[in-house]
């Protein structure tokens, strides 16, 4: 009887099949990090554009309130509250920035009633993001 030592058709993957499994999930990984990083960008957009929404609706119910005109003078303290008084609480409180929590929205005219159509806060990013509305009309 002879010994047989050629085994027909091969068990397990080559080297380079493996290779080339391992580099097509990877790929597939980074495409759905690149996605995901996207998204959160987005996400942290439309945050940022809604506190400036809030924050100018905010303004504008104190606004109408108090029967004031577009230039008038507010106090802060009555729309956002003071921070170190509990006894003074505002309409809501002054937002901080999503993407990037160090930097503070910058206020336009601050204490002053905006015109229609022009936002109180805008917010620019230190990392140079500007987050801004296509329109701010009925703000």
């Amino acid at each position: 009887m002879k010994l047989n030592t050629y085994v027909k058709g091969k068990a397990g993957m080559t080297l380079i099949e493996l290779t080339i499994v391992i580099l097509v999930l990877l790929t597939l990984i980074s495409v759905l990090f690149i996605g995901a990083k996207a998204y959160k960008d987005g996400a942290d957009n439309a945050t940022c554009i809604l506190n400036q929404e809030q924050v100018q609706k905010a303004i504008r119910s104190h606004q109408n309130m108090n029967a004031k005109n577009d230039g008038d003078t507010f106090t802060k303290t009555d729309i956002f509250g003071d921070e170190n008084d509990s006894s003074k609480v505002g309409i809501l409180a002054f937002p901080t920035e999503p993407t990037d929590p160090d930097t503070a929205y910058t206020e336009n005219g601050s204490g002053i009633y905006p015109a229609v159509g022009s936002p109180y806060i805008t917010c620019a990013t230190t990392k140079g993001e500007v987050h801004a509305p296509e329109s701010f009309q009925g703000w």
